[in-house]
């Protein structure tokens, strides 16, 4: 049986109203079923994307059913994947077990404000000038970057608090104007290609049977890190989807760091630092790709949050020299822990 063929997603990035309406709750899960429309609630503005995350994941399971189908029957649900409306602090990015996939919507709101902030932050503030030859070691200020940092601030902050209001009057999916469109709707397709990179690293752990091992190991995070990816670089995507694809799952690893000021993957989990650089390093980029840059960009804004100086270079030649940079920083943090 084809679970995902099924899907009663529309085919475009937006739902449309035959996708189904959210609807405000206090605590309960809505589901995402195969066969008919989607029924979706939810609290936050990113309630919107929820037909753009299945179309994403779509573009890419469809090319693999016989890869994912064992992986899916082994669910008691067969597939369905389940999504957490709560009024809680993020907590959770995903998880699976023998019930099912579940995406919580909480996660889901701070991660659609880190590729607004680190893309509208890296075009305007730090890309443009490094292209032009006239960056100097500091972000160039301007209204962009305020709105990027009030929305990543915003976002980080939801890993400490719940907090609804400020999401509507931000920068969001639900309701912008032509002004703020470009960023928005490139954030819209990034964090959506973002959530099917979670949700394809969680059907990695179902691949390598790792639920069935008495004990999580870092290597089975690399494994499904690693599952997800090449699941990505397989599928028959032109250029420019597959370039938002590589940004999401770039956003997906990054928005581990910011759930506390360790930089630690803990005894479970691999240093972010690392899983950031085999990711970059299996995608085959060139020295000059954005995604280095962007990648320094988050380490650098989770220092800034989190009141730790890793500053930038003066001077540099590549994104890449930026990463590795802002990557020894790091380093230097996890074995010395200060800078």
């Amino acid at each position: 049986m084809n679970h995902f063929g099924g899907l009663g997603i529309c085919g475009s990035e937006k739902p449309k109203k035959d996708c189904g309406e959210f609807e405000l709750v206090h605590k309960e899960s809505f589901e995402i079923d195969h066969t008919d429309k989607i029924e979706l609630r939810g609290n936050f503005p990113v309630r919107v994307l929820g037909g753009s995350i299945l179309v994403f994941l779509k573009n890419i399971i469809e090319n693999h059913l016989e890869k994912v189908q064992h992986e899916l029957d082994s669910l008691k649900n067969q597939g369905k994947m389940n999504f957490i409306a709560n009024k809680e602090r993020v907590q959770i990015v995903a998880e699976i077990d023998k019930n099912g996939i579940s995406i919580y919507e909480n996660y889901c709101q701070f991660l659609w404000s880190l590729p607004y902030s680190l893309i509208s932050i890296n075009d305007e503030c730090f890309k443009k000038p490094m292209l032009n030859k006239s960056f100097k070691g500091q972000l160039e200020r301007n209204v962009f970057f305020h709105k990027g940092i009030y929305s990543f601030n915003f976002g980080v902050n939801l890993t400490k608090a719940f907090s609804l209001f400020p999401s509507f009057v931000l920068p969001n999916p639900l309701k912008y104007d032509i002004v703020d469109q470009y960023y928005i709707e490139k954030a819209n397709s990034i964090f959506s290609s973002g959530m099917a990179f979670s949700i394809l690293h969680e059907l990695g752990h179902l691949y390598y049977c790792h639920l069935d091992a008495q004990k999580m190991l870092k290597q089975h995070e690399h494994d499904a890190d690693e599952y997800a990816l090449s699941m990505i670089l397989a599928a028959p995507l032109d250029k420019v989807h597959l370039e938002s694809y590589k940004y999401g799952a770039l956003i997906s690893l990054l928005s581990i760091i910011f759930i506390d000021d360790s930089l630690s993957g803990g005894e479970e989990h691999p240093h972010p630092i690392d899983r950031i650089r085999f990711l970059l390093e299996q995608m085959k980029l060139d020295d000059q790709n954005d995604l280095w840059g962007m990648a320094a960009l988050g380490f650098a804004l989770w220092g800034q949050y989190y009141r730790k100086d890793y500053g930038f270079p003066k001077e540099m030649e590549t994104f890449k020299e930026l990463f590795e940079y802002i990557g020894k920083r790091v380093d230097d943090h996890l074995v010395y822990g200060n800078l």
